[in-house]
């Protein structure tokens, strides 16, 4: 299978500097004592256990991730937009 170029974009300068401030915000250097492996500790103990004979037992934690429809967020945040645009126009206007 042949390798295709990928087309180049034309990118709005707003978009791009909205992007850049986004990543330059978000960027902080990484600490590696922040984070924890939790799979291996959680591995480490399930083994010594094993070691010592006693019985392993799978526990469900029953948490589910937090996860966020970002359309669905994104969708919301437009009409949210558009309904505060509204509200200022009939107050500019005067027809509120």
């Amino acid at each position: 299978m042949a390798l295709t170029s990928v087309p180049r974009m034309k990118l709005d300068e707003n978009e791009l500097n909205m992007a850049k401030m986004l990543i330059e915000n978000m960027t902080k250097p990484f600490v590696a004592e922040e984070y924890q492996d939790e799979y291996q500790a959680r591995l480490r103990e399930a083994i010594m256990k094993k070691i010592q004979g006693q019985e392993i037992v799978a526990v469900d934690t029953g948490t589910t991730a937090n996860v966020i429809d970002l359309m669905e967020a994104l969708q919301k945040s437009l009409e949210l937009s558009n309904k505060k645009d509204e509200e200022s126009k009939k107050k500019l206007t005067g027809t509120a």
